[in-house]
């Protein structure tokens, strides 16, 4: 799998992951059929409720569940975060970071929507710039599939700054 990891991870050991799930479940099933990701450190994943659409969230969870079935304690490692908002994504995953030991290697995957996707890369960002724990983002360059979306029904609005 080709995978490129925004933010080199400098330390090795305990690594924590952070999934943004959409509806492509071979993404997922690629990450944790990876040999690059340990099984048995933390995962974490984000499934976007509400969805931009109603009824794509059930879409989201049916065609994950199988791969996230067989993990122990699945359901206190799925946290619903509205899809279209990345400073919520954002607040989430720092609060899930903060109580972790500073020398865990955070991992985010972004597979979800384009707003998950922004919080954790603005969240990387801000991570690096005040030298905490050290965040990576890691992206598995998958094609786009031609009947994936089409026009735009929605325009959201974002500003981003880095915090102290």
């Amino acid at each position: 799998m080709d995978y490129l990891q925004y933010f080199e991870p400098k330390k090795l050991g305990s690594k924590a992951y952070f999934v943004s799930l959409g509806y492509e479940a071979f993404r997922l099933a690629g990450f944790l059929n990876s040999d690059e990701v340990e099984n048995e450190h933390d995962k974490y994943f984000i499934i976007g409720l509400p969805p931009f659409n109603i009824g794509w969230e059930k879409r989201s969870v049916d065609v994950n569940f199988t791969l996230l079935a067989s993990m122990e304690k699945i359901e206190q490692r799925i946290h619903p975060i509205p899809s279209d908002d990345p400073i919520q994504n954002y607040e989430h995953i720092k609060k899930k970071i903060d109580p972790l030991d500073d020398d865990i290697t955070i991992l985010l995957f972004p597979m979800g929507s384009k707003p998950q996707t922004l919080g954790m890369i603005w969240f990387a960002i801000n991570a690096k710039s005040k030298n905490q724990k050290d965040v990576a983002i890691v992206y598995d360059f998958m094609q786009k599939n031609q009947s994936s979306s089409t026009g735009v029904d929605k325009m959201h609005m974002w500003e981003f700054g880095l915090t102290n």
